[in-house]
């Protein structure tokens, strides 16, 4: 059995399930530059390499069963993308730039 899973397209973002750590990766197409290297965990999975953006645990049970790891993933997608809304008015505020 891989470690990795195939990614997994959930509203948008990128997911990937490590079973042996039970733990689901944010991920996001790794462009091959030296910076994803240095500044990001890189991992190679269907033969493409992907960097990790945020983790969270989840258990192999809940992966395999769809409608579980849906309902996970939703918790885990609102957690992005407030972080990312905040990220964003962040920005616009230190640059002088209406929202």
């Amino acid at each position: 059995m891989e470690r990795y899973s195939k990614p997994y397209d959930y509203r948008g973002k990128l997911f990937v399930f490590d079973s042996e750590k039970e733990v689901v990766h944010n991920v996001f197409k790794h462009d091959g530059s030296d910076f994803e290297r240095k500044y990001f965990t890189v991992i190679n999975t269907a033969g493409t390499d992907y960097i990790i953006l945020i983790s969270g645990r989840m258990e192999n049970a809940t992966w395999k069963n769809k409608e579980a790891r849906d309902e996970l993933l939703w918790e885990y997608y609102a957690e992005i993308i407030e972080e990312d809304n905040a990220l964003v008015a962040q920005a616009a505020e230190e640059f002088g730039i209406a929202r």
